[in-house]
Parts: C-alpha cells; structure tokens; sequence
C-alpha cells in the first residue's frame, strides 16, 4: 500500500482510529513517546492510526526477517500482504485483498529468491574484479622477477 493510497482525504490520522492485529506467533511490544504498547499473539486492537501504521512497520519487519527476508524496508508484494492482515481496515479503503496462506509464503519464498539474485549478482562483480586484479598483480609479479633476474646475471666484458 502506498502512503497516498492508504487513507481518504478526509480521515485524520491523529483523529480516526483502525484495528491493528498482530498476525506474529508471539506477543509484539513496541514504542511510542518511550511508551511500550503491547499487543499479545493475535490480539486486536484498536488504535490511532498513526500509532498503528508506526506499531504495523516495526511488527512486519520482525515477520519478514524471521521468514527469512533480510530487506523488509523495500516496497513488496510479500510486504503489502502481511499489511493487509495487519492493518485489514487500511488495507480494505485502499483496495488491497488479503492473500492466502500459501500466497503470503510464495511472496516471501519470491522475496528472498530476489535477494538472494541480487546478493550473487553483487558478488559475482566483485569477485571478477578481483579475479582481474589478481591477473595483473601476477603479471607485474612476473615482471619484477624477470627484470631482477637480468640484474642479477654478470655482463659480459667484450
């Protein structure tokens, strides 16, 4: 859900209220002003909703990460799933459709599969660069030794 499409003009998000459930298999704390609120496992609350979308970014990152997915920061299906369940009244003025089960776990099966893409892409540069460097290194070695030994040979005195 993108910040735009998530709320009417005409709600407030200091005023108007939402249901936040935790959808994790443990109790979720999290912080407000150094206030903790805690949500117990499956849980429904309601809150402001500038408080639940701050308390919905902290719980569906600890979601994610335990399901495997190290950047739960970038914009995702898998991410915009777990959001509707969290945050199903947002979710439903913003036209999002919960997912199943098994869609939410080919999502995040997806999620890591992309970084997991882009982590050997990432690696597979540096590791031709070094290949690369290690080739030149290995040339310029072999120069030096070259050069050192036809200083070390006697001259000839004609």
């Amino acid at each position: 859900m993108t910040r735009e499409a998530r709320l009417p003009k005409t709600m407030s998000k200091i005023l108007d209220t939402t249901r936040f459930i935790n959808i994790d298999n443990e109790d979720f704390t999290f912080h407000l002003n150094n206030e903790p609120i805690v949500i117990k496992t499956g849980e429904e609350k309601i809150l402001a909703i500038y408080v639940a979308e701050h308390g919905a970014k902290h719980l569906l990152d600890k979601v994610l990460q335990k399901q495997g997915v190290k950047n739960t920061l970038t914009p995702s299906e898998a991410r915009t799933a777990f959001l509707a369940r969290i945050l199903p009244d947002l979710a439903e003025q913003a036209n999002v459709k919960q997912v199943s089960k098994e869609e939410e776990t080919r999502l995040v099966q997806e999620e890591i599969k992309k970084e997991l893409r882009k982590m050997g892409e990432e690696f597979g540069e540096k590791d031709a660069l070094k290949d690369k460097e290690i080739a030149e290194l290995k040339t310029m070695v072999q120069q030096l030794m070259a050069d050192k030994t036809q200083e070390s040979r006697p001259v000839k005195k004609k």
